[in-house]
């Protein structure tokens, strides 16, 4: 039928991009966003913040929007967080499948574990294809040395912030150190070095 669209199989790629708190992530990803990857947005029923945008940082739902969703079947995934709700739509990630570049920036526990997550709640006619386009690519920031620096530039010197980016960053490592098996690529980031970031990621992918 005419301008239905159809399954891409020679491109579109489903890159999961993981790591500790300060590992860079945000700061790749929004490079990666000039070169023709497009961030998935998840759904929420929070209140929007200042500085907050619909449809860049959330897509920002009633509860009776969200849940009618839910009762459709199309979120992959949900997590309720206090009086919020969170998802992630199926059709984000399955446009991969139509020759998008989607990049989704998740925890390195959940990224570990996103293959089960797939297989599990995609359909039968899509499961497949989207696992076979699936990348996960955890960002190696260095060091634990490395990471109280980068941490301290970013956050300022407030001790009580850095003690709770301390205890983030101990469980973050310790998944890492569990499930490092789970990833297709470890890309290291070291402070200013992101075009060589940048450069062995896309390698990695080719």
């Amino acid at each position: 039928m005419q301008g239905q669209k159809t399954p891409n199989s020679s491109s579109g790629m489903l890159l999961v991009l993981t790591g500790p708190t300060g590992s860079g992530k945000d700061t790749v990803a929004k490079k990666l966003c000039t070169m023709g990857w497009t961030k998935l947005v998840t759904y929420t029923t929070r209140s929007i913040r200042p500085g907050e945008v619909n449809g860049v940082h959330y897509y920002f739902l009633s509860e009776s929007e969200f849940l009618s969703m839910k009762a459709r079947g199309e979120f992959l995934e949900i997590n309720c967080y206090g009086d919020s709700w969170y998802g992630t739509s199926k059709k984000s990630i399955e446009a991969a499948l139509y020759g998008q570049k989607i990049l989704w920036i998740i925890d390195s526990g959940t990224a570990a574990k996103i293959r089960y997550v797939l297989r599990e709640n995609l359909s039968l006619q899509t499961r497949d294809s989207v696992l076979s386009k699936t990348r996960v690519v955890y960002l190696d920031p260095g060091s634990w040395d490395d990471l109280e620096k980068r941490l301290i530039l970013r956050d300022g010197n407030d001790p009580e912030i850095i003690v709770k980016r301390q205890k983030r960053l101990a469980q973050d490592w310790k998944i890492w150190e569990s499930c490092y098996e789970s990833y297709d690529a470890i890309v290291k980031n070291e402070d200013g070095k992101l075009g060589e970031t940048l450069d062995n990621l896309l390698a990695k992918l080719a």
